[in-house]
């Protein structure tokens, strides 16, 4: 295969199933990310700052510790190694699409952008002010629909047919 003119339209039939079942799979794990998001803040900014800081207040229910630095360190561990393979993959895929290359290189960027803030997020709200989870949402909406448009745009190139 001549990696310099090929496009996903190209590839063999083993090459765009496996492709396929790369980015639906993908897709699933970024949904149960959501749902996990859903059970840990509800969706609610000031849940996501006590999940980070702790609510130590004697009328709460249930007593929040804050997020320890050993516990941060872990999802950072985990996040900071399976993302950047993820965006990787999802990209080198997403490179042989129909899109421009300059779309092709801004949605890359924006990506591993939205990754590395996403990342950062939680220590930021951890160790410095509450202000700083808002960079966690908006990072989660430029990484999601990085992370749609790439699915969609190297699904849409693999599967369609050339007139």
């Amino acid at each position: 295969m001549d990696i310099k003119n090929s496009s996903l339209a190209g590839w063999n039939t083993a090459l765009k199933t496996l492709a396929t079942c790369f980015i639906l799979s993908s897709l699933l794990g970024y949904g149960i990310g959501f749902l996990k998001i859903h059970q840990i803040t509800n969706y609610k900014i000031d849940q996501a700052v006590t999940y980070y800081r702790g609510d130590n207040l004697p009328e709460s229910e249930t007593m929040l510790f804050p997020q320890s630095y050993a516990s941060l360190l872990s999802v950072a561990h985990v996040h900071s190694f399976s993302q950047p393979l993820l965006l990787f993959i999802m990209g080198f895929i997403f490179s042989f699409s129909n899109a421009s290359n300059k779309f092709k290189t801004g949605i890359i960027i924006t990506i591993f952008l939205s990754s590395f803030v996403s990342n950062l997020s939680p220590w930021l709200v951890r160790y410095t002010s509450t202000q700083t989870i808002y960079l966690l949402p908006a990072s989660q909406i430029f990484f999601g629909l990085s992370f749609i448009i790439m699915s969609w745009c190297s699904l849409k190139s693999m599967w369609s047919r050339s007139r």
